[in-house]
This record gives C-alpha cells, structure tokens and sequence, in this order.
C-alpha cells in the first residue's frame, strides 16, 4: 500500500470517485489560499506507532476507503454547510479564511 498522499491528491482521488472524474462543479474544486501565519510547511502523518504499539495494519487501499466514504455521503444525502459561530480563540493571526469565511 502506498505510504504519503498529499492533500492535493487526496482531494483529486475523492473529487475523482464522487464525480466520476468530470462535471466537477466549480464551487467544488479545491481552492489554495494563502500560508497562514506561523503555519508548518509540510507536516507529515504516519501510522507506524499504531502499528508498533497496536498491531494495526491497514486493511484496504485509499481508493476503496473513499469509495466506502463517498457511498455513506450519498446515503446520508446533502447537509447544509455551517460554519462556527464563533471563534474559540480570536487573535489578530487568525487566518483570514476562518474570519471572512472565504471557504
């Protein structure tokens, strides 16, 4: 099984098996913005201690998980996006995106 996956590609695999590849709409698509302040690069996430400690391996391939997640999406049917009311920790370094709610 394949180790890393950026973001990018985990949001191209989901965007691929929900649409089947076309008619994407806009709104949807990924959008970049900016660094946030004081942000880490590149962070990097592993199982490794969970496997150590616990034994766990996974068990099915990214692609057949998203399947399994986009066939419980549609059974639930659409919800409504909300965003948080209000910030637990308002500062001046909060990302713009969460204050102007640009996403």
């Amino acid at each position: 099984m394949r180790g890393s996956v950026t973001l990018n590609e985990l949001a191209e695999t989901v965007l691929k098996i929900f649409y089947g590849g076309t008619g994407v709409p806009k709104k949807i698509l990924p959008k970049h913005v900016s660094d946030r302040p004081r942000e880490v690069k590149y962070a990097y996430c592993e199982h490794k201690v969970a496997e150590k400690l616990l034994g766990f391996k996974p068990k099915v391939k990214l692609s057949e998980g998203v399947n399994k997640m986009v066939d419980w999406a549609r059974s639930i049917d659409k919800q409504s996006f909300v965003y948080l009311t209000s910030l637990e920790l308002d500062h001046p370094n909060t990302p713009k995106t969460w204050k102007a709610k640009l996403i």
